[in-house]
This record gives structure tokens, sequence and C-alpha cells, in this order.
């Protein structure tokens, strides 16, 4: 016990202190987890979107940098229209991204799928191909971790890009 004045006080000023500034250093991460969090560096938001595109912009895709483990993903892609042979469009996706997910549903629906080696390959018929074709991928990420995909048109551009599954 000290004597304080007329009081007799248990305190540590230097413990008071440490825990002073511990408090403070937990603010400020908090603050920037969550500015991080409203930015989209923890998911979808205006900087967590990103476009992953072929040098002569061909082939484009539009998915977000980071996505939650069992939560509904959606892949845009827009393939040029010029890309697509005979009245068939084929994309391919590389093993490794096909395994990292749960593909629920694909926009249009291929008319059929392959394994080609290390690819999944999706034929698409094409009547009459518009100047864009865009096909969307509806997905559940199964793992987490970093995932780099590659994608992209049998026989024409591919692209790479990076996706992080947080649990």
């Amino acid at each position: 016990m000290q004597k304080t004045g007329d009081l007799e006080i248990n305190q540590d000023l230097n413990f008071e202190r440490r825990s002073w500034k511990v408090e403070r250093v937990a603010w400020v991460v908090a603050a920037l987890i969550l500015l991080a969090a409203l930015l989209g560096f923890l998911g979808p938001g205006p900087l967590g979107k990103a476009t992953a595109a072929s040098p002569d912009k061909s082939l484009s895709i539009d998915y977000f940098r980071v996505e939650r483990y069992r939560a509904p993903v959606e892949l845009r892609f827009q393939v040029d229209g010029r890309l697509a042979k005979g009245g068939e469009l084929r994309v391919w996706l590389d093993r490794n991204f096909v395994e990292a997910l749960e593909i629920k549903d694909i926009q249009p629906k291929p008319q059929s799928v392959e394994i080609n080696g290390e690819r999944f390959v999706y034929a698409f018929k094409t009547a009459e191909a518009p100047a864009t074709i865009k096909v969307f991928l509806h997905a559940e990420p199964n793992k987490f971790g970093k995932t780099t995909a590659k994608a992209g048109v049998v026989n024409g551009p591919e692209i790479r890009f990076n996706q992080f599954y947080m649990p």
C-alpha cells in the first residue's frame, strides 16, 4: 500500500502506463481491420473487386480478391465473340481452381464438359455469336487460403488471377 495524500491506494503506475499503451495499440489495430473491411480487403467492397484480362482484352474475368469459405462466389467471364469457332466457344479452367470450388451453376449452361489434362473444358453452343459472350460461374469455395487460377479459351488467350478464401 502506498500513501497518496490522505489516501492509502494500491497502485502500480508503471503497469497502468503499459496497459494504456496496449489499449491504444488495440484501438489502432481494430480501426485498421474495420477500414480494411469497409474498403473490401476482407471480402466484397470497392477495393476488393478485380478484373483480370488477356493482353489483347479478348478475354477478361471479374472477380473479388477475397472470398469466404462456403459463401456464394460469382465469376463473370467476358469473351470476344470472334473467339467462338464453328458455332462453339470452348473455355477452360485449370484443375486446381476447379477443385478449390464447388461449382453450383454456369450460365449459360455448357453443351458439354470434358477433362483435358489439367484443364476442365466447357463448350458453349453459339448459333450466332454476339460481339461479347458473357459466362457466369456460380460456386462456393471449399478450401481456405490463396488459390492461383488460370482460365482461357482453347487455342486462344489465357489469364491468371489469384483469390484468397478466408474462414
